[in-house]
């Protein structure tokens, strides 16, 4: 990503596992220059300081985006949420990207897989 005076950055998106890299090719893909992604390799223990450090580069952030493959019902939002929340400037917004709520973990068919990944991205770049 071409070098961007960081007190432009009003969004980031924090990933873990593959998606982080979808996030990537869609801000490639689409130019999106001005939404850093951050990348967490595991949840617990939770790596704050790191974190913290990484989202104090972007102090004007007005959006913290906490992006997930699993579902709203499953996965680690309610012991990340309040840990990011935390991280980001006062004011800010916390979101959570990820498909609506399942009692399975894979839509089953590739088609809905596509469908459900590709809503899942750009509600990181947009929700």
């Amino acid at each position: 990503m071409p070098a961007i005076r960081q007190p432009l950055m009003y969004r980031a998106s924090v990933a873990t596992g593959k998606v982080y890299f979808e996030l990537l090719q869609h801000r490639r893909d689409a130019g999106i220059a001005r939404t850093p992604i951050i990348r967490v390799e595991r949840q617990y223990p939770f790596p704050a300081q790191q974190l913290a450090a990484e989202l104090a580069r972007f102090p004007n952030l007005k959006t913290g985006v906490w992006c997930r493959e699993e579902a709203h019902n499953q996965g680690a939002w309610s012991f990340v949420e309040p840990r990011l929340r935390e991280m980001l400037p006062s004011g800010a917004r916390m979101l959570y990207a990820a498909p609506d709520a399942s009692a399975s973990t894979a839509p089953g068919y590739h088609s809905a897989h596509v469908a459900r990944q590709g809503a899942l991205v750009t509600q990181a770049f947009t929700g």
